[in-house]
């Protein structure tokens, strides 16, 4: 029974990062940027929608934002906060 559930344990793994990386791009490939939708404020001054950016970690490459994304909530790094 051991050997069972250690194996579909480990069977879960790559469906996991399947369904986060299918999730994590299709979110990328959705229309328009990002800080513009987030903002909407046509007045915005150019460096504050780059500080913005910075913050939300969208100005960095597409693999370490996904791994942000995956951990991010247990770093706390690069995170919407309210």
């Amino acid at each position: 029974m051991t050997t069972y559930i250690f194996r579909r344990l480990l069977q879960a793994v790559p469906t996991i990062l399947g369904v986060t990386l299918i999730t994590f791009f299709l979110m990328q490939a959705a229309p328009g940027d990002p800080v513009q939708i987030l903002t909407f404020s046509p007045g915005m001054k150019a460096e504050d929608r780059e500080r913005l950016r910075h913050e939300l970690c969208l100005d960095r490459p597409l693999a370490t934002q996904y791994l942000i994304w995956v951990f991010g909530d247990w770093t706390g790094e690069c995170s919407q906060r309210g």
